[in-house]
């Protein structure tokens, strides 16, 4: 079933069934979009909507009065010089509206992609932090690991699957993801890669990250999931996402990661005794 969006009294409203169209009352003149339209029609030129539409009749054309001419006296009595200081004046304010006006533009975006790039970095200390933390728990793990004298096969199994159980029920701390975009001056966010970085010891077969592209009063535009595969041990995928005309901002969760070798099967965050292993 088609929903409609309506445009009236400066407002956009909807979405709207055809039922509920014709309770509104709509006139033929009323804009109206559905999904799949170019663009805002007038509902006459929508044939679904013609047996509801209220007959109404056309605007009034506004009659446009001249002003009177002025008293040739008073135009005689302005010098011509005075005319072309007055044209002067109008023109050099309206070329220094017209530069401010450029200049206030210009400052707003330039502080909006200050304070984002200033966001990305502050992720990427993060990220740093996290990873330099990771590692640090990696080589005291991986000690205490070595302290243990595996004196057969099955020891040495027994130690990879503890191994293993670790790097599943810590694996939040062993994977990131990141995404570099380009936000347009007039909205739209193009360019967008997504990296999804795999700081263990073990591949991952398959990374699922959701792209949300968010406007500027924090409402989700869009969403779009982007799969990553083949990520090596301690390596990363790149893989581009679609762009989006709307958004001034991206956010990227991660939605699933498999990996046969560690027999780990993520969908979230979920309790329980190793609960992200395969079953």
């Amino acid at each position: 079933m088609t929903n409609f969006y309506i445009h009236k009294d400066e407002q956009q409203l909807g979405p709207f069934s055809i039922e509920e169209l014709k309770d509104l009352k709509i006139s033929k003149y009323t804009m109206v979009w559905f999904e799949g339209a170019e663009g805002w029609q007038k509902a006459s030129e929508i044939n679904e909507l013609n047996d509801i539409i209220i007959a109404t009749p056309p605007p009034m054309q506004k009659v446009v009065v001249p002003p009177p001419m002025p008293n040739a006296s008073i135009l005689e009595a302005v010098p011509v010089s005075t005319k072309k200081g007055l044209n002067k004046k109008i023109l050099i304010v309206l070329g220094v509206a017209i530069i401010v006006i450029i200049i206030v533009v210009g400052f707003y975006y330039k502080v909006k992609n200050d304070a984002l790039i200033e966001t990305q970095k502050a992720i990427e200390v993060e990220r740093i932090i996290t990873q330099k933390r990771i590692e640090e728990e990696r080589i005291a793990e991986e000690k205490k690991i070595a302290d243990i004298t595996l004196s057969s096969k099955i020891a040495k199994q027994e130690a990879l699957e503890a191994r293993k159980k670790y790097v599943r029920n810590h694996i939040e701390n062993y994977f990131d993801r990141k995404a570099s975009y380009n936000v347009n001056p007039f909205g739209g966010i193009t360019n967008v890669l997504v990296n999804f970085y795999n700081n263990s010891e073990f591949p991952i077969d398959e990374a699922i990250v959701r792209i949300s592209y968010i406007k500027d009063n924090g409402a989700v535009w869009t969403t779009v999931d982007v799969a990553l595969t083949n990520i090596a041990a301690k390596g990363f995928a790149t893989e581009r996402a679609t762009d989006s005309n709307r958004g001034a901002r991206i956010n990227g969760e991660i939605i699933s990661i498999k990996s046969k070798a560690l027999e780990l099967c993520y969908s979230g965050v979920s309790p329980g005794v190793d609960p992200y292993k395969c079953k």
